[in-house]
Parts: C-alpha cells; structure tokens; sequence
C-alpha cells in the first residue's frame, strides 16, 4: 500500500479467489461492501438475501455488481469462476439492512472535460442506506487526469468540506504499463508531497491532501474509491491555484 494506511475509519482488501472456493465474510461491528473486479460469484446471506456477483470479464468489460453487508450480518461466497474483489469495512453502530448492488443501480456520469475528462461510477452515494460507507469506479481514458482539479476532504467544516479517509485501488492496461499520481499539501504557501508511480493492483491510503492522477498516453486507468469518515457526506476542497480548471 502506497503513501501511508494511517487510516481508522476505513479498511480494504483484494482477494483473488479460485474457482470452487467458499467464503464466509462476516461484518462483526462493521459495514461492509464487497465488489466484484472480474469473475462470477454466488452471494447467500441473512434475511434471505441472494445474489449473483457478475460475471464480469473485468473492470473494463462493464459497470460493477456490488453486495452491502450490514452490522452482524454474514454472507457466504461460491466462487463460479476465478474472480477478484475488493471489500472495504467501516466501524459503526447503526442498523443497515444488507442488499445487492446490481449493474443499472450504478450511477454513471461523465466528470470534467478533455485533458482531465474521466468517467465516474458510482456505487453508494451518500443518499443510500449505509452509514458511512461511500464508493464507486473511475475509468480514464489514455492521456487524461483524474481527481482533477485537485481536491481534498480532510477537514470537518461542512457543509464546504467534510474530515473522509479514502483509497484508492488500481487496474491498469494494458498491464506492463504504469500511471501517476501526486499526493500533496500546502502548508504556509508551500506545496510538499509524493509523486508515486502506479502499477496494476497497487492501492494508495489517502488519510489527508491532494491527490490527482494521471493516465499516460494509451494507457487505460481504472481505480476503485472508498471514503468513510464521522458524517456520511461528501464535500470536496479544490486546490485553489487550479480555480481556471473548474
């Protein structure tokens, strides 16, 4: 994990799983969000949930098919096919009924304009019914920038800015190639950061600061998001030196 995983609000892991393979995931004091990245998975839960995860040949083949897994709850994973998640946890306390996230319940736009045009999907919004948990997938094109301008929410000072953890998990192809990303602050005027090369299921923790990317020419970079903080909101800060870029 680059930069640093300082994070207390928010957890993430990758699992690639075999073909065949059965898995309990239980959310013991915690919400839970699992996505698929390739594959086909059979999800049985609490309550009667059930739902099928994909297929999907990868992230780039389509929109994403998700499950939420709410407090105490559990499900059970059987692997259809080799396949790859990624799963992100959130301490609560509150009560969410756990429900599938199927592929037209995925909210697409398209988010800036050339060279810093991307598409963002979205899996949980702040509006769905979880309590802190919020996510989705951003695809850029060969060339553009992403997270741009560039932003940060680190500061509790709703409603223009809300205190969210994040990070950042990457798909890159084709696979031999990498991507760029700058993680930065300003402090007293000055900027201070790290500039870190990406390479193909790389995951960057973002506990504060800037943080934009960058695709390089006909190079495709996809990157799963999750944020989680104290209030379920998310409200942005845009580094003003790049105001014009708005």
């Amino acid at each position: 994990m680059k930069c640093n995983n300082r994070l207390k609000e928010l957890s993430f892991s990758f699992l690639p799983l075999k073909k065949g393979e059965r898995r309990v995931v239980r959310s013991r004091g915690r919400e839970t969000l699992i996505t698929l990245l390739s594959g086909e998975i059979a999800v049985a839960g609490t309550n009667g949930l059930r739902c099928l995860l994909g297929p999907r040949s990868s992230v780039f083949a389509g929109p994403s098919t998700s499950v939420y897994i709410g407090l105490n709850d559990a499900c059970t994973l059987e692997v259809k096919r080799h396949s790859e998640i990624v799963c992100v946890t959130a301490e609560t306390k509150k009560k969410y009924d756990s429900f599938p996230i199927s592929q037209k319940a995925v909210k697409k736009r398209t988010v800036g304009k050339p060279p810093y045009c991307r598409e963002v999907h979205t899996i949980i919004s702040e509006e769905q019914p979880t309590d802190k948990i919020i996510a989705g997938e951003t695809f850029n094109m060969p060339g553009q920038w992403s997270s741009f301008p560039p932003h940060k929410h680190d500061k509790a000072r709703y409603p223009h800015e809300t205190k969210l953890e994040e990070v950042y998990f990457f798909k890159i192809f084709p696979k031999d190639r990498f991507a760029l990303m700058y993680c930065y602050q300003r402090v007293r005027g000055k900027i201070n950061g790290t500039v870190h090369a990406l390479l193909d299921n790389d995951t960057v923790a973002i506990p504060s600061g800037y943080h934009p990317v960058s695709a390089p020419p006909g190079t495709q970079v996809y990157y799963y998001w999750a944020l989680a903080g104290k209030r379920k909101a998310l409200r942005m800060a845009a580094d003003e030196a790049f105001s014009e870029q708005k």
